[in-house]
């Protein structure tokens, strides 16, 4: 494409954009028992319309960036099963924070990026605040649909996310309950 037919292209794009077409879709967490994280991107894969729309988007905010480098970076993101709003929010991260004026970024700048939340166990909670890296009152304990959150009958404990990922998030709290109450799932 030449730099004329980019740049055309690349406004009619951000005039899509603006008006909704690569919106972020609503956030639906998917709980990663191994690492005790609730993974925040999920859904769709990257599709081949998302990607020539990142594409434009990416060739618009790095003229530097060589089309071949834009279908990389694109393809990588396939390969590593982005969803489509971790691609989205990968290409905008970037723009937005990238500091190498006049220069490209590369492949891993948008691999890397990922949005997970840790969640922390009451002993691990109380650990943290005994060392001081964390305050009972910056933490509250959140539902997980199909995981349970209560000790008894060989059931999970209780987690913890901080406040500001319950927002950020819009997570789902309980209320504490006596240890001889139970949660129903």
């Amino acid at each position: 494409m030449e730099q004329h037919e980019q740049q055309q292209t690349a406004k009619g794009f951000l005039l899509m954009n603006s008006s909704g077409a690569l919106r972020r879709s609503e956030i639906c967490p998917v709980y990663d028992d191994r690492a005790s994280e609730l993974i925040i991107y999920t859904g769709d894969t990257l599709d081949t319309a998302a990607g020539e729309k990142l594409f434009l988007r990416l060739i618009s905010a790095f003229p530097k960036m060589t089309e071949t480098t834009a279908t990389l970076i694109i393809e990588r993101m396939a390969e590593n099963g982005f969803t489509q709003p971790r691609a989205i929010d990968a290409v905008n991260h970037v723009i937005d924070t990238y500091s190498g004026w006049d220069k490209v970024p590369n492949v891993a700048n948008f691999i890397q990026f990922d949005k997970r939340v840790k969640l922390l166990t009451w002993h691990e909670l109380t650990v943290a605040t005994q060392d001081g890296r964390a305050r009972w009152a910056d933490y509250s304990i959140i539902r997980i649909e199909g995981v349970s959150a209560c000790r008894s009958a060989g059931k999970k404990p209780a987690l913890y996310a901080s406040i500001a990922d319950v927002e950020r998030y819009g997570l789902t709290t309980r209320e504490p309950k006596t240890s001889f109450e139970d949660w129903p799932d």
